[in-house]
């Protein structure tokens, strides 16, 4: 690992950066400052970082955004952020867990599976984000977190992630739900995958053509 100098931008803060060969910790003061983390996990354009500013929205009642979503086809998030230092002072006591937004991930990518490596050993839950009507992206994001799981272990690293809550489309059928869960607790084993979804705001005053 190495260390680099710190990123910041808005109210968030680069937590760690990753290429296919090195894994680079940004700010180990931030890293010594972390509080219990919640991870979010997913492709690129999977509402990561609108998932991420929705915890503090819900927590604080704030409409500010700490973390920023990209609107375009490749991932505005580099690497695993954090609140920074700055932001933090102004959390409430009370508040012992934060989120790490990432870099959407690509199968195919070393820097992905390193990610999820880091992940497995930082936070005890992890939430694979998914917008796709298809559970395609979240069999792929199994692939991705198993392999850096398995990584993490191979470099003697201990994968401390328990939960892992795994985003599924409004209204699927039980017995399609059911199924998918099973085939993600069989891709990543001794991990509890539970299930949830995210209702769609609708207009109601849209007229029906």
């Amino acid at each position: 690992m190495r260390n680099d100098n710190v990123h910041e931008h808005g109210s968030a803060a680069q937590y760690v950066e990753v290429s296919d060969d090195w894994v680079s910790i940004v700010d180990p003061e931030l890293l010594d400052q972390a509080r219990y983390l919640v991870a979010v996990f997913g492709p690129t354009g999977a509402g990561k970082s609108t998932l991420c500013n929705t915890f503090y929205h819900i927590t604080f009642g704030s409409t500010n955004s700490f973390f920023e979503p990209s609107a375009q086809p490749t991932s505005y998030t580099k690497g695993l952020w954090v609140l920074s230092k700055q932001a933090k002072i102004q959390l409430p006591d009370s508040i012992n867990w934060e989120v790490v937004d990432m870099e959407g991930f690509q199968v195919d990518q070393m820097s992905s599976w390193k990610m999820a490596m880091v992940l497995c050993v930082l936070a005890e839950i992890v939430i694979f984000c998914n917008r796709d009507a298809r559970c395609d992206n979240l069999f792929k994001a199994a692939i991705v977190f198993e392999k850096g799981r398995k990584l993490s272990q191979q470099l003697g690293m201990k994968p401390i992630t328990k939960q892992i809550f795994v985003q599924v489309e409004e209204g699927i059928e039980k017995e399609l739900e059911a199924s998918v869960l099973q085939k993600i607790e069989e891709m990543i084993p001794n991990v509890s995958i539970i299930s949830f979804e995210i209702p769609q705001l609708r207009n109601k005053n849209k007229k029906k053509s």
